[in-house]
């Protein structure tokens, strides 16, 4: 019997001027950009559009004229309940160029007709010049687009959402220090 070795073939490498269809909410698809790209497979600074759909849209419904990059503010928690503005981040990303089965190229538009920061590959957090070094193409490309579209078109659910999963957190921190309450409290009692 011969053997015969069967390989798939590799998948195209994202490249620069690549639309992307991204999917980071089950109700809701994204579109980001490549806005460059370097090496096979260093990396490529993928940037999301503010643009939002409630279907799986073709590349034939954007308005190429509109395209622009998100920016969005950033929030943090202080402590438990308490959340505050950060800053102010323009959404681009250090990606690996890999594509991803859930984030699809669905056409391709020549990004030197937009206007963008200064594209280069270092490590930041999107305010200062740098961008955030986020690796493999995963499932959530995108969703900040979501969450700022839903802020404002969604808002009744979204803020819903938004409370539930700060509550969550706040249950999550508050089980973490009582564990280390009680350990620290085991330690005590061993030592007496």
């Amino acid at each position: 019997m011969i053997a015969v070795s069967r390989t798939r073939p590799r998948p195209k490498l994202l490249d620069t001027g690549d639309v992307l269809i991204t999917h980071p909410h089950p109700e809701y698809w994204g579109c980001a950009l490549v806005l460059t790209a370097r090496g096979a497979p260093d990396g490529c600074l993928i940037g999301i559009t503010p643009a939002v759909f409630r279907h799986e849209f073709a590349f034939s419904e954007l308005d190429l004229d509109r395209l622009s990059i998100l920016e969005f503010d950033r929030e943090i928690r202080q402590a438990d309940g308490t959340y505050r503005h950060l800053r102010r981040e323009t959404c681009i990303g250090i990606y690996t160029r890999r594509p991803n089965a859930n984030v699809r190229v669905i056409g391709h538009v020549d990004v030197a007709s937009l206007a963008l920061p200064e594209l280069n590959f270092d490590v930041g957090d999107g305010s200062n010049g740098g961008w955030p070094l986020y690796g493999p193409v995963g499932d959530h490309l995108g969703g900040e687009a979501i969450a700022a579209w839903r802020a404002v078109h969604d808002r009744e659910r979204w803020l819903q959402e938004l409370d539930a999963a700060r509550k969550r957190t706040d249950e999550m921190f508050a089980r973490i220090r009582e564990e280390d309450r009680l350990k620290r409290l085991a330690r005590k009692m061993r030592r007496s």
